[in-house]
Parts: structure tokens; sequence; C-alpha cells
């Protein structure tokens, strides 16, 4: 779906004589490779370009990690272990500018300045360096930029990598792409999780086009702007790309959600800032809030140290392993449950080679019972420093509005940071259980019985304003969303509820506001207008959404009803976590092994060869996993499938908790690439030739991708869907088919039992569902 109106005015921009030179080498590169066909040329071209420019990105990645955790050392031996912990942000700081500078570099040398209306060949060179540059951006928002939503230092980090971006724009996104090409004027917001692409995919191409937003225009949360789109100034773009319309009718969300001012301008809290000075008290809170994770992580460490020394494994909490679990922890969230092992960066790897084989045994049954504890005692020790902080902060959230440049607006940003780390750092760990409720409730929510918060659910900012009651089902990728901008300057803070027994479908979006009645059904992919009350018992589609028919089938039957459904219930976290915690230990195990045979090769190097052995690990044991799976939900008939808190059922939550984090690296590292695409074929994905993925959904056993197939930006293709038959919940595989040839826009999905044509197109923020 295009938004907005093309501008024919767009300057033209020029290629450079760097961009002259590089399409020499590009057309120079096109006959150093002689070969049968020309599609063979083309695929062994690009698998051998994204092989090597990853092995650059993992080397630059990993001599910063080697410099960083030795200065580190180095501090612990001149002032002490406690000194050094309480250095990790500044460590981590440091590790940050280096990962920045390497990335802006990188896309300066590779990537020079994009031209309107360019076209580059699919897997050519000239494409390989595009990729490369995404992925470094990818890694770099990951690892870093997370951190700095909302502030100037983002924005000046976009305009390093060519954006336009004005100081008073405020950006809450980091799903921005092809930079050069996007212009805003003054004044812009930029939602959070708004995604802006400046390509598409045509017929073997990609094709570049200027994206323009206007002075004062609103990009809402999880909006999709596509090329040639024109934002006019003070116009707001709705969530999905629904529809625009002039700014002046958010005074009307205003109105209907009675949102007074938080602080007075007479007080401290409301007092004024600068944005020097903004900038500099968000950058001290950033420190205090890698602090947290820091100790979070140690004290994690501490416990894991406590369980392996009456094994004789007291190397374990040794300064090294320490500085890798600090840095780890507040580098990627995901990799948090590698903190104790410390895997990817390999940090613990010196100390388990050092054990000797003879203990090696005796290392993994120690880990089997010290990991989950070190992760349930991190996540404890985080998630009460937080919470301490946040009410000391701003209290208990109540619906209103403030403006960003004053103390309360610092605070706020603040607090919204110190819940997001917590839950995307421990809650991903127990997503779909209880105990991510519980971590909720822990910050203010108020979440009901038998609530399930599924997969990918980003963090809400201000849990105070959520409600969710009993059996309430939130479906993967939900986006509960309880404050909004309504300018660069004033964010609005107003309550989401959902009622009991409602369900909330996949890739939908709950703006500030919004209520959804007892019984209610969000159909995937629909955000209903801020403060819209849905009716009980109907259901709702579209963006925005609106009622198409009445729900007639009874509630379901309630889990404790089930045979064992308690104990289900009570086990899943733990089932998760164990599972978790049984491929870090094999990987691991697989990594120690490496570091016997690469002893006398330089660190980083052997490191390296460490994190490519135990990703291969993973890769097969998930694969092997993921054909039991496969076999578990088999649908062979409609309603086939496990039932909700059944042993198939927490082995298939399990499963994909453990594909998300053990590949959450790789995922940024190697999307898209040939060997990203093949070890998605090691997990049970059918994948034709010539298949480019960029979705953040890998996949599951029962997805097709015939031959020249584009998946972009932020697609995501479901194989399984959380159905009700009138009695139970069940959770459905059905077969998905993405033709030859076809191009999955951004944003866009496709639900289970749909079979996408041969080139058909699905325009940004389309929905593709089976009646």
């Amino acid at each position: 779906m295009r938004t907005g109106m093309p501008n024919a005015s767009l300057p033209r921009l020029k290629k450079s004589d760097t961009q002259d030179n590089l399409a020499a080498m590009d057309k120079a590169w096109d006959f150093t490779f002689p070969c049968r066909s020309v599609e063979a040329t083309v695929e062994k071209q690009w698998d051998m370009l994204s092989k090597g420019y990853s092995f650059m990105i993992v080397l630059g990645l990993f001599v910063l990690s080697f410099l960083t955790m030795h200065i580190g050392l180095w501090t612990c031996q001149l002032f002490g272990f406690n000194a050094m912990v309480l250095s990790l942000p500044l460590l981590y700081l440091a590790f940050a500018a280096g990962l920045v500078g390497l990335t802006v570099a990188g896309s300066n040398t590779l990537l020079p300045r994009l031209a309107d209306g360019q076209k580059m060949r699919m897997w050519s060179p000239e494409f390989a360096r595009w990729w490369c540059v995404c992925r470094m951006i990818d890694i770099t928002n990951t690892f870093v930029m997370r951190y700095f939503r909302g502030t100037a230092l983002l924005n000046q980090y976009y305009n390093l990598l060519g954006a336009s971006l004005p100081p008073s724009v405020l950006v809450e996104s980091l799903d921005l792409m092809d930079l050069h090409m996007l212009q805003c004027g003054e004044d812009v917001v930029l939602g959070e999780g708004s995604t802006i692409v400046g390509h598409t995919f045509k017929d073997g191409c990609i094709v570049f086009n200027h994206v323009k937003i206007e002075r004062g225009a609103v990009v809402q949360p999880y909006s999709v702007v596509t090329p040639e789109t024109c934002l006019k100034a003070d116009h707001t773009l709705a969530p999905l790309g629904a529809s625009t319309e002039h700014v002046d009718s958010l005074g009307k969300i205003m109105e209907r959600l009675f949102a007074p001012e938080m602080a007075s301008p007479t007080t401290l809290m409301g007092m004024e800032l600068d944005a020097t000075t903004t900038t500099a008290l968000q950058v001290m809170a950033t420190v205090n809030i890698l602090m947290v994770a820091a100790a979070s992580a140690v004290s994690g460490l501490y416990v894991f140290a406590c369980f392996m020394r009456p094994f004789g494994l007291t190397i374990a909490m040794s300064p090294m392993t320490a500085v890798a679990t600090g840095l780890v922890a507040m580098a990627n969230p995901l990799l948090a449950i590698f903190g104790a092992l410390t895997v990817q960066m390999g940090g613990s790897l010196t100390g388990v080679t050092a054990f000797g084989m003879l203990k090696l045994i005796w290392a993994l049954i120690a880990s089997f019972t010290a990991v989950p504890f070190a992760l349930i005692g991190a996540g404890i020790c985080q998630t009460l420093m937080s919470s301490i902080l946040k009410r000391t902060l701003v209290g208990t959230v109540q619906p209103g509005k403030f403006r960003r440049n004053t103390v309360l607006g610092v605070a706020m940003w603040m607090s919204q940071r110190l819940v997001e780390n917590t839950v995307q750092t421990y809650g991903n760990a127990v997503t779909g259980t209880w105990a991510v409720n519980v971590l909720y409730r822990a910050f203010g929510a108020s979440v009901g019985d038998f609530c399930v918060i599924r997969n990918k659910t980003p963090a809400v900012s201000f849990p105070d304003m959520l409600n969710l009651g009993r059996n309430v089902v939130c479906g993967d990728t939900t986006k509960l969303v309880t404050s909004m901008p309504l300018d660069a300057l004033t964010v609005l803070v107003a309550p989401v509820k959902v009622e009991k027994h409602g369900t909330v479908g996949a890739w939908s979006v709950l703006l500030p506001g919004v209520t959804v009645g007892e019984q209610a059904t969000l159909a995937p992919l629909s955000v209903p207008e801020p403060g819209t009350k849905m009716l009980p018992r109907t259901v709702y589609m579209g963006a925005p959404a609106k009622a198409v028919k009445a729900e007639t089938r009874g509630l379901p039957v309630t889990d404790i009803k089930f045979p064992n459904g308690w104990a289900a219930l009570c086990a899943m976290p733990f089932a998760q976590v164990v599972a978790i915690t049984s491929m870090a230990i094999i990987s691991h195990t697989a990594a120690a092994l490496a570091g016997h045979l690469v002893c006398m090769l330089p660190k980083p190097f052997g490191w390296l060869l460490a994190v490519l052995v135990a990703m291969s690990v993973q890769c097969y044991v998930i694969g092997r996993l993921n054909s039991y799976l496969q076999n578990c939900f088999s649908a062979a008939k409609p309603g086939a499938g496990a039932r909700q808190w059944s042993l198939s059922y927490i082995v298939g939550c399990a499963l994909a908790t453990i594909t998300i984090y053990c590949n959450c690296f790789g995922e940024q590292l190697w999307k898209g690439a040939p060997c990203w695409i093949e070890f998605m074929r090691r997990t049970g994905i059918k994948i034709g030739a010539r298949v480019y993925i960029d979705s953040d959904w890998l996949g599951e056993p029962g997805v097709t991708y015939q031959d020249d197939a584009v998946a972009d930006k932020g697609s995501i293709v479901f194989g399984h869907l959380l159905a009700f038959d009138g009695k139970y919940n069940h959770l459905e595989h059905r077969n998905v088919t993405v033709g030859k040839g076809a191009v999955i826009g951004p944003r866009a999905a496709v639900l289970p039992g749909v079979t996408v044509p041969s080139r058909a197109t699905l325009q940004a923020g389309e929905l593709r569902m089976a009646l």
C-alpha cells in the first residue's frame, strides 16, 4: 500500500566519481568467474562476496571486543575487581564508539550516496555492498543505538550515514533503511517501530527512490513509509500506513483521552532544558541503565560460580569472564542467556579449556543446574533494580502528556529504557508464560491469570498503563503502545486495556486509549484508532480497524480443566529456560572442543572459529528439533495441532524461544545471505534458488519460498496460528507458499494456509490470510 503523493520535483543526484569507479570494478568482476551458466556464476559470486563481507564484520567486532575486554582486565589488575565492574558502562561506551565509527566508515566507503531512480542488479557486487552496509547498521542498532532512541545522538548517527535529519526531528525508530534517500523537515516525528525504506524490488533489480517528510509531519508508531512518498507538512501517517490526515486531528485524541499536563512549568519536574543539557542528562541516564545491566549480569555470574565451585571449577569467576559477561549483557539483550558461558564473545572459552577434558564432563553436569539459576538470579536482580529506579524517577505513571525537553521528560525517557532493557533481556526467555506476566506486574502492569504474551512482542514503555484481563491472548509480534508523540516535543501517555478473553492478532497494534472488549477479537495486522472502544464479542479487522462480524462461539475451556493443566502451566517457563540452557551448553561444548584444536591461533581468530563451530552445531540441533515439531503439529486436517498447555505446545514454544535466542547474532549478521538461507533450510524451511529474505520472523517448517522470491524489510510469513475451535485453543501449523518471483513488501504479513502467486507483489503493510 503506497501512502502519500510521489514528489516528482525531487532533485536527481548524480553519481560520484567514487561510484563510477566502483561500477567499473563491478563490471570487471563479472568476467572473473567463467561458469557453465549465468545463474550459477551470479550465485557463486554473491555467496563469496557475502561471506567475505561477513568475515570482515565479524573480525571487526571481535577485534573491538578483544581490545575492550583487555582494557577491562587491565583495569581489574590496577584498581581491583570492584573498580572493573564499575567501569563496565564506560568500557561499553568505548566499544560502542568504535562500532559506530566502523559502521560509518564502512558505509561511506562501500556505498557512496545513492541517486534517485538508481537501479542495482540483485546478487551483483554492488548489491553485495549495499547488503553489507545494511548488516553493519543492523548490528550497530542492536548492540548500541537501542539505548539512544529519542535522543539527538541517534539523529547525528543517521546523518553520518547519509540521512538529512535536522536536530529538531524526533527519531524513536531503528527501522530506517537507505538513509541517503531520506529527507526530513524541521519538527518531524518518526514514531516507535516506524519503518522507512528507500528501495523496492522489481524484475530482478533493487530500485532506489527518495522519501520526503515535510515540516511538522508525524509518522505514528509502526507506520510504513515507502519510496516516492512525500508526506506533506503538518500531516500524520497512521500506523501500518493506513491513511494520512492533518495533524490538527491529534488534538481530538487529546480531548477524547482527557490528557492533562503531567508537570507544571513552575515546578522542578516541569522545568525546560536546552538541547545540550537534555542530551547530557540522557547520556548520564544511559550510563546508569548500563550499570544496572552490568551489575545484574555479574550477579548472575556469581550465582554461576557458586554452583560450579563444588565441582572444583572456580575459574568461572575470572576477571576476563566477568568483563565479557557484563559487555555481552549490555551489547545485545538476546545474548544475555550466555552470561555465564559467554560463548559468543569468547569470555569463558579460555576457562573451559583450562579445565581439561577430564573436568569437562563435570562442567557440563554443573552447568545444567548453574545456568538456569544464574539466569533467574540475574533477571530478578535487574528487575528489582530497574523497578526501584523506575518508581523513584516517575512513581506510578498517570494518563496525560509531558514535554520531552523537561526534567520530567528525561525521567520518563530513562524509565522507558529501563523497562525495555529488562523485558528484552530476560522477558524474552520466558515469553508466552506466566513468568513474563509477573515481570510486567513488577513494573506496575495489571495482568490477569492465564494471559499469553507471545514471541517478539516489544516491551511496553509504561507498564502502569497496561491492563490485561483473564485469558487474554496477544499474538506474536503484537505491539502494545502506551505512549505516542503528538509532535516533536509532546508525548501522550494513555492506558491500553484488553478485557477478559480478548484476543489480539499477530502484528496488530494497540495505540494509547484503546480498549478491546470482552471476548472481542482484533484480526492480525490491524490497528484501531487511538481511544477506540471495541465492542464485546465482536471481530475487528483492518487499518483503521472496523467491526466485521459478531463472535458467536463460546468461551474457551479454562486451562486448569485440562489434565495436568496446572503442572504444564507452572513448568512452561522452566522448560524454556532449560531448553535454552541445553542449547547454550551444547554449543559451548563444541566451541570448547574447537578451542583445543586451535589453541595456537591468536585469540580473536580462535574465538571466531569457536563461534562459527557453535553456530553450526546450533543450526544442526535446531533443524533436528524442527523436524520433531513438524510431526507434533501435523496439519493433515483443519483443527489438528497442539492444544494450549499440552506437552506438544510446551515443546513448540520452547523450540521457538531457543531459535530466537540462539540465532539472534547470526540473524543480524547474515540475514539475506546464502549462508543464512542455508541455515533456514536446515531448520526445515523449503527455499529455492536466488531467494532474498530480510524478514523479522525466522520461519518454520511448512513454509516454502520458491525461486527468486523476496521477503523485504520486516515482512513476516507465519506458519502457525493460535486458533479457537469453539471449545479449545490450538496451536496449528499449516503450509505457506511464496511463489516464484513473488515480492513480500515491507511490514507485509502472510498467514498460514496462504499461497502467494508467482510474480505477485504484496504492498507495504498488506495482509494475506486464508478465508
